[in-house]
């Protein structure tokens, strides 16, 4: 249990100091800015209230269809959640796997291990170059 508070705060400051470094170098967060950060704005209407309730009933008679058709509604969810630069880049990355996947069947899981770490390496090289333009800014320079 100790290990694990002591895991949860390192994360939780570590969070802080790098979302301070992102905001520091690349200015606010939202839509139509430099990071979108299309989390924190749908959390931030879903706390303010949704503007129209016919939104909400839209929405909502739209999962029921999905829902008894058989389609799952996190993939519309996701395209309309996204900006269309994510979302685009994760269709491709489904469609680069279903070739992979159909002409390199023993390469599937492979592609996958890859596919982590790119995304975990692309997450931290973002942090880094922000933290170098911080330490640049900080500087002075």
């Amino acid at each position: 249990i100790l290990s694990e508070l002591f895991g949860g705060l390192i994360g939780a400051l570590t969070s802080v100091v790098a979302l301070f470094v992102m905001h520091r170098v690349y200015g606010a967060m939202g839509p139509n800015t430099n990071m979108p950060a299309p989390q924190a704005y749908a959390v931030s209407l879903m706390v303010k209230g949704l503007p129209s309730s016919s939104g909400f009933f839209t929405g909502f008679i739209t999962g029921i269809v999905l829902y008894f058709f058989k389609i799952p509604s996190a993939i519309i969810g996701i395209g309309i959640y996204l900006p269309f630069i994510i979302s685009g880049t994760a269709f491709l990355g489904g469609v680069i796997r279903i070739i992979v996947k159909k002409w390199f069947p023993k390469q599937d899981e492979n592609g996958t291990l890859v596919s982590s770490g790119l995304l975990g390496g692309e997450g931290f090289t973002g942090v880094l170059i922000a933290i170098i333009k911080f330490l640049t800014i900080f500087k002075g320079g």
